[in-house]
């Protein structure tokens, strides 16, 4: 039997140095793995500098509970992952990381999964004639996608059509899309004197996100024209400990201490107000407001401004 020749010397090296570098290569996937399967960091591991960009947002917010959710949602690499991901960033207003989530979210998640995500995003761009054609497109595939109804419901405000615009709205928020539609829901009430609705809609937006500066001011607001003074007073105060250079705010601090005959914490509103705008013309007219006679206890007086969507 004729014996194989041995291997020449720089084939034997090669062949160490490859598989030295094999092992090197799977050392490093396995960090990876354990890494992507982490608690706290596998969204940051699972789409990358996009997803990280979200999740900064949602920090800088102090939005605790929904940076929970989405870690929670991002514990597997997946379509539900990204789209969890965009939601959170339209929420904090941030449609460039949404943008950027669903481009890497393109190999994960099919057409249809992404086309609510896309017909909303358009709407935040003010592109509203492609966002509308987009979410009706989307809610032929899917008539429960919550994004294309929300951004449906967006595109209808924004034409006037207030009571279609509410249907869809409430609709979206039905099919969970959270946040976003709740405040939309809520602010399309209010403007339409639906104070009850309105004010379960912003609640509903709080118990989601505790920490949702913009759903605190308008449940205040709600509670202050329903003379709900307590519950306006506290929200309104958790606005200033979250956001201390919340305008609005202050102001509506400052009319509603007063309205009740609590003249020196309306003072102390009326000038925290006064620092954070003293070229604001509602200065003058707010501190002759609190210097004239208190006005009757338990009538909360008028605020301002409006809730708006996001």
């Amino acid at each position: 039997m004729t014996e194989s020749p041995e291997p020449p010397k720089e084939t034997q090296r090669d062949g160490v140095t490859r598989w030295a570098a094999l092992g090197v290569m799977a050392l490093c996937a396995a960090l990876l793995w354990a890494r992507w399967r982490a608690p706290g960091v596998a969204s940051s591991a699972a789409l990358g500098p996009a997803l990280q960009a979200v999740e900064a947002r949602l920090r800088a917010r102090q939005w605790q509970a929904s940076l929970a959710r989405l870690e929670r949602d991002c514990q597997e690499l997946s379509c539900a992952c990204a789209l969890a991901s965009a939601r959170a960033a339209f929420d904090v207003d941030a449609p460039r990381e949404a943008s950027r989530v669903l481009t890497a979210a393109r190999g994960t998640c099919s057409v249809s999964a992404l086309a609510g995500p896309h017909a909303e995003l358009l709407a935040r761009q003010g592109e509203s004639a492609m966002a509308r054609a987009a979410a009706e497109r989307a809610l032929l595939q899917s008539p429960a996608d919550g994004c294309a109804l929300y951004a449906l419901a967006w595109e209808l405000l924004r034409a006037g059509q207030r009571q279609q615009a509410l249907g869809y709205a409430m609709r979206s928020t039905q099919a969970g899309r959270g946040s976003a539609a709740i405040d939309l829901e809520g602010t399309i009430a209010y403007g339409d004197g639906q104070l009850v609705l309105a004010a379960s809609a912003f609640q509903r937006a709080v118990e989601l996100e505790p920490n949702d500066v913009d759903a605190l001011y308008n449940s205040a607001l709600v509670a202050q024209r329903q003379n709900r003074y307590r519950d306006a007073r506290e929200n309104y105060l958790k606005v200033t400990r979250l956001d201390p250079k919340h305008q609005n705010a202050r102001y509506n601090l400052a009319i509603l201490t007063q309205s009740v005959g609590a003249q020196a914490e309306a003072r102390h509103h009326l000038e925290r107000f006064a620092e954070l705008a003293p070229a604001d013309t509602r200065v003058a007219s707010l501190r002759a407001l609190i210097e004239r006679t208190p006005s009757t206890a338990g009538t909360v007086g008028s605020s301002s401004p409006a809730p708006s969507a996001r």
